[in-house]
């Protein structure tokens, strides 16, 4: 979402906030489904694909480095 006008005015107090992005994944795991949705803020004012693939390679850092 680029378009700031739906925010209050302390969400509007966030500094360079350009976008608000919301993530929904959903999974199967042993015939269990699930379906989680995660909420960004970002100083980015890109497109959704661009800040989707940011937030991929994010979460391809932080889970590479988890022990096994």
């Amino acid at each position: 979402m680029n378009d700031l006008k739906l925010l209050d005015e302390d969400q509007l107090q966030w500094k360079n906030l350009a976008s608000i992005v919301k993530i929904t994944s959903a999974r199967e795991v042993n015939n269990t489904k699930t379906e989680e949705t995660r909420w960004f803020i970002s100083s980015l004012n890109v497109s959704a694909e661009i800040m989707n693939n940011c937030i991929r390679k994010h979460w391809q850092v932080e889970n590479s480095l988890h022990w096994t």
